[in-house]
């Protein structure tokens, strides 16, 4: 393979876009932070199923966007510029990732994901768009963010925000630490907000949180124990391993656009009688919030790690140990908020 591939397999796509479309083909705004993205959707079917995790943010018009992406499904493309032994680690392709042009293959769905860092343009591909898994549309276009962020200083970060008023906090961590659990009691208090459940973004040298997208997730046994959420809970994924929310839906009110960046908190399942919040080391939040980003997004690890770094030196370290009911670990944060602020 040689550098011209990655060029001519984009242009390939392109060119598919625009013989697939059909009349019906639309195109949506988007606000990203302080930037805009528009995405070009070939029919409605697509548009409508990817878009509703991006609702919250969805604009009229730009004069200009800072991205555009191509999202469209067509049976045309029947083969790759690229054997089987040129998948790489989260679906990389080997000779297709250059400073230029990222690429992605996502097994299962068979999508492929490009973009090019000069035009600053994105695709998605898919074959069929039935065939896209629905947790795609708990965060669409992540990897395609992810790529676009690299040349920004934001950084498309795995974790949950939540916010009071006049400042926000992260909750980062891995699978079963808490986190979804902990950033959804906060529904429960009239004065805390949400910034996102999986994935926000964040400005690393403002340290400003912003929401991208308003899905949450939830272990659907979880749903005993945290039974006020059940009426949030959209029925008509029936695949999904985990309960999704669409909280723009939902509970429009709670969704937090964007927010000052003060605080980390890094949740612990303690089974205690009573949460706490104690303070910890800039090392235990880099731990909960850098391997965990790096896992899920292919390629510009160091970038992103480097970012880690930046991000976690600006923020105020805190654990959180949870306690058992949902309603006082919601009020435990809101009170951190409240004190934070009179000592301000």
């Amino acid at each position: 393979m040689n550098a011209s591939h990655p060029e001519q397999f984009f242009k390939t796509l392109k060119a598919l876009y625009s013989s697939s479309s059909t009349r019906q083909r639309s195109a949506v705004h988007v606000r990203l932070a302080e930037s805009f993205l528009t995405i070009h959707f070939s029919r409605p079917e697509i548009k409508a199923y990817m878009l509703s995790s991006l609702s919250h943010i969805l604009i009229d018009n730009v004069h200009s966007a800072a991205i555009t992406i191509y999202c469209f499904d067509s049976p045309l493309l029947t083969t790759f510029p690229w054997q089987g032994q040129n998948y790489g680690v989260q679906g990389a392709i080997e000779g297709f990732n250059t400073p230029r042009f990222q690429t992605a293959y996502q097994h299962g769905s068979g999508a492929v994901m490009m973009y090019d860092h000069d035009t600053k343009e994105g695709i998605y591909w898919v074959k069929d768009f039935n065939d896209i898994p629905y947790w795609e549309r708990s965060f669409p276009f992540r990897t395609i963010l992810h790529w676009w962020s690299r040349d920004t200083t934001l950084l498309l970060l795995h974790a949950a925000g939540i916010a009071q008023k006049y400042s926000s906090a992260l909750l980062s961590g891995k699978s079963g630490s808490g986190k979804s659990s902990t950033t959804l009691s906060c529904l429960l208090r009239d004065d805390l907000q949400i910034a996102g459940d999986d994935y926000v973004l964040v400005d690393t040298e403002t340290s400003m949180l912003y929401s991208l997208y308003n899905c949450a997730k939830v272990e659907w046994d979880n749903l005993e124990r945290l039974d006020f959420l059940k009426p949030l809970v959209d029925r008509n994924i029936k695949e999904a391993e985990k309960a999704m929310i669409f909280m723009h839906d939902t509970c429009t009110e709670k969704v937090m656009q964007k927010s000052r960046l003060d605080y980390a908190f890094v949740p612990v399942v303690c089974k205690a009688n009573k949460t706490t919040i104690v303070e910890c080391t800039e090392a235990e939040v880099l731990k909960s919030i850098a391997p965990t980003t790096m896992f899920q997004l292919p390629s510009g690890q160091t970038e992103t790690f480097k970012k880690c770094i930046a991000l976690t030196k600006k923020l105020k370290p805190y654990r959180i140990e949870l306690g058992t009911e949902a309603s006082e670990i919601a009020a435990v944060i809101s009170e951190f908020f409240i004190q934070k602020r009179q000592v301000l």
